[in-house]
């Protein structure tokens, strides 16, 4: 038994590297390393596509959500909006024009009158 077990610590070792020269064990420590390495540009890239993948889709769709146009013919005017309309106070403003045979002075507005209906 070992140490481990006989202390109750039920952790997994790695597995022991061969007994062999200092150089067999460098290139297989070595292997290990650019393979964990490979497994993380691995998973590092299938990350960067999917969020790249759900970016796109999301900007596509709020581009083509924004591109629907709502109908294109006015509504249809009734008479009930007309009346509607006019049941607001409004205020207009009329103008008499003053028109003489002389045209060097210009037209002239000679009556203004303020009209609140």
């Amino acid at each position: 038994m070992t140490m481990d077990r006989q202390r109750g610590n039920r952790r997994q070792r790695p597995p022991t590297l061969p007994q062999g020269s200092a150089r067999e064990r460098v290139a297989l420590l070595r292997a290990r390393r650019r393979q964990r390495w490979r497994w993380l540009v691995l998973i590092g890239g299938i990350v960067c596509v999917l969020l790249l993948a759900f970016s796109g889709v999301g900007w596509v769709w709020r581009t083509l959500s924004s591109m629907r146009q709502n109908e294109l013919r006015p509504p249809a005017r009734t008479a009930t909006l007309t009346s509607a309309m006019f049941q607001q106070p409004f205020t207009v403003l009329l103008l008499g024009v003053d028109q003489r045979t002389d045209g060097a002075e210009g037209v002239r507005s000679d009556t203004l009158i303020l009209a609140y209906i």
